[in-house]
């Protein structure tokens, strides 16, 4: 089954007022199946949640390293979102 959101939800408040650990079970799937796009796009939200929660240096540790695995497709939305989050959160404490 295959469930989407529509992009009203992606860009709302969902996904931190509802995390549950399918943010890191969407991580471990999108791994196993090679799926850089969407583990990208599962990281950054999980990095949005984790920054909320104060986790700032976790958040930071854990985009960053699918974010420097995109040398293309700077002109995506999910590449955009997670380089915006990345800058906010290299100016944060850890």
């Amino acid at each position: 089954m295959i469930i989407t959101l529509s992009e009203s939800h992606y860009e709302s408040d969902f996904f931190t007022t509802h995390q549950t650990p399918s943010q890191t079970r969407a991580i471990a799937i999108a791994r196993t199946q090679s799926a850089k796009s969407l583990e990208l796009r599962a990281t950054t939200d999980l990095a949005r949640l984790w920054s909320q929660q104060g986790k700032h240096h976790e958040a930071r540790d854990i985009l960053a390293e699918i974010y420097h695995w995109f040398t293309e497709g700077d002109d995506t939305r999910d590449v955009q979102n997670a380089k915006a989050l990345l800058e906010t959160l290299m100016r944060l404490p850890s």
